[in-house]
């Protein structure tokens, strides 16, 4: 678990430049909007918020470990690696556009747009929740390397590995997003333009690693109820 967990570290920090220009207008204007009088202040706020956005990554990896580890258990690891992987390298690839997941994706972020109104409204007066729940939204945006982590973290099989990786990813994403929401940085619209290049690139070494481990690694955990039986007539 602890590699997994240095793993997703090393995932978001490799994800920072992409993160900064993907991310870091929207992380910019909310902390604009919330702005304090003190730097102690717009400190704790953006520790909230990020807090926040790491919440929604470790509720989504939960829900993804729970799932590939059910698949695990029914004998179909393996199958579950290589799909994540090629899935990936789907979404990375620039010659292979996916409508589909395109459209559900803008029809997502639209939702999402919509609802955020109300919710930066809602947040104003509350310098907690409206921190911890503005950053939760920020965590929930459609984006490819959150994606990536999250299959990345479904592939391990197992919920507390699924975690602990995206506990990492959201941990090493957060000191660049905490200082542009302190204002202490910018990225201009062309650095932004050459930055997002990094995003496949990130997403295709994930795949790769994915892909040679479903390749390399024998899953070979039966269900409970197929070993049951055997241990009870051993000890017969």
């Amino acid at each position: 678990m602890t590699a997994a967990f240095l793993a997703g570290i090393a995932l978001g920090l490799a994800s920072s430049a992409h993160c900064a220009a993907m991310c870091g207008p929207l992380v910019v204007t909310i902390g604009r909007r919330f702005a304090a009088p003190s730097f102690a202040r717009q400190l704790r706020h953006a520790v909230l918020h990020h807090g926040g956005r790491l919440l929604a990554y470790v509720l989504m990896a939960a829900v993804a470990g729970i799932a590939g580890e059910r698949l695990v258990v029914n004998g179909a690891g393996r199958a579950l690696a290589m799909a994540a992987g090629v899935l990936l390298l789907a979404a990375a690839g620039a010659s292979a556009p996916l409508p589909l997941f395109s459209r559900m994706a803008s029809a997502y972020s639209s939702a999402v747009a919509r609802a955020a109104g109300p919710l930066l409204r809602w947040a104003r007066g509350k310098p907690i929740a409206g921190a911890v729940a503005t950053g939760a939204m920020n965590g929930i945006l459609p984006c490819g390397l959150v994606y990536a982590a999250l299959a990345a973290a479904a592939a391990t099989g197992s919920l507390a590995t699924a975690v602990a990786l995206m506990g990492g990813f959201g941990i090493g994403t957060a000191p660049v997003l905490i200082a542009m929401t302190l204002g202490a940085a910018s990225v201009p619209a062309r650095v932004r333009l050459r930055l997002r290049p990094l995003g496949p690139v990130v997403l295709a070494v994930t795949a790769a690693v994915i892909l040679v481990r479903g390749v390399t690694t024998t899953h070979a955990h039966p269900p409970p109820s197929a070993t049951a039986p055997m241990a009870a007539h051993k000890h017969q």
